[in-house]
C-alpha cells in the first residue's frame, strides 16, 4: 500500500509490470482536470472516492497535464482467476520475490 502522487505537467512513460498474479487498484484521493491513464487501448480519467482496478501486466501510461499534483492510493489485490491453492504457493513466495532486485527497481518507479 502507497500514496502516488504524480507532479503538474508530468508524464509516467508506457510500461508493464513484472506480473500478472495481482491487480493494482488506485483509489482517487486528489484527482485535477486533466490527468489520465491508458491501460491497453482503454483510456480512463480517475474519480475521487473511487476505485480504479486493472492489470498492469499490460501495457500502460499516466499523465498530468494540470497545474496541480494527482494524488491516488495503491494497493494490490490477488487476481480472481488465481486458485486458493494457486494464492497459498504465492504467498509462499512473496517475501522471496519481494528481496529482488527486479521488484526493488520495479516498486521504486512508482515511489
Amino acid at each position: 500500500v502507497k500514496f502516488s502522487r504524480l507532479a503538474p505537467h508530468s508524464h509516467i512513460p508506457a510500461h508493464c509490470g513484472p506480473t500478472n498474479l495481482f491487480l493494482r487498484c488506485h483509489l482517487g484521493l486528489d484527482i485535477p482536470d486533466s490527468c489520465g491513464m491508458r491501460v491497453d487501448s482503454e483510456v480512463r480519467t480517475w474519480e475521487e472516492g473511487k476505485i480504479w482496478i486493472f492489470d498492469d501486466s499490460f501495457n500502460h501510461e499516466v499523465w498530468n497535464n494540470s497545474n496541480h499534483s494527482r494524488t491516488v492510493l495503491i494497493f494490490y489485490v490477488f487476481h480472481p482467476d488465481l486458485t486458493a491453492e494457486d494464492i497459498k504457493e504465492c504467498r509462499r513466495l512473496i517475501p522471496q520475490f519481494l528481496e529482488t532486485r527486479v521488484w526493488q527497481v520495479f516498486s521504486e518507479m512508482f515511489v
